[in-house]
């Protein structure tokens, strides 16, 4: 397909910026836990809706936890390009 997007694998640990302390790392934890199981329910919708008879299928998440999973994240990449410069 032309003008197709290319996506490389990267490890888990290589995404790793390690900004947090450990007291607040745990207590984001959760949000990393919810946006696991979020992506996973994408990965399970997308491979489904290939089939022709695809099931009606409902999971719910909260949306309050996706935006502040993805806050920690642009935290994140603002640190990390902070400490880039240097």
């Amino acid at each position: 397909m032309a003008g197709a997007a290319k996506f490389a694998v990267v490890p888990i640990p290589r995404l790793a910026s390690n900004i947090l302390c450990e007291r607040h790392n745990q207590a984001l934890s959760g949000l990393d836990a919810t946006m696991g199981l979020f992506t996973e329910a994408i990965r399970d919708f997308d491979a489904e809706q290939r089939k022709p008879d695809a099931p009606s299928e409902v999971r719910s998440f909260s949306g309050d936890d996706i935006v502040r999973w993805m806050l920690k994240c642009t935290v994140g990449l603002v640190i990390f390009k902070e400490r880039q410069c240097y």
